[in-house]
């Protein structure tokens, strides 16, 4: 976790919000069932609490979407890449 010694941490609620406040709409309910199986942002315990870091976030947001592109057929194009590249590395 990339947290600094000021950046305040968030509790999920603050967290939802807060990836919500810069486009990322993502329920609360989602970062439970992520914080369970995996597969959401890196977070930390304070007791029984998790807290997640802002810029643990933003890293998580921001890998989780697509390079922008021109049409849905592009879209489709970088997706299929992706999978083939993935599965031929192994």
């Amino acid at each position: 976790m990339n947290t600094s010694n000021d950046e305040r941490l968030l509790n999920r609620q603050e967290a939802a919000a807060f990836l919500g406040e810069r486009g990322y709409r993502v329920a609360v309910a989602s970062l439970n069932k992520w914080a369970c199986i995996g597969g959401g942002p890196r977070f930390r315990k304070f007791g029984r609490r998790p807290l997640y870091a802002p810029s643990d976030l933003i890293a998580w947001a921001e890998a989780r979407t697509s390079p922008s592109v021109g049409s849905v057929t592009e879209a489709e194009v970088l997706r299929a890449m992706g999978r083939a590249t993935r599965t031929s590395g192994n």
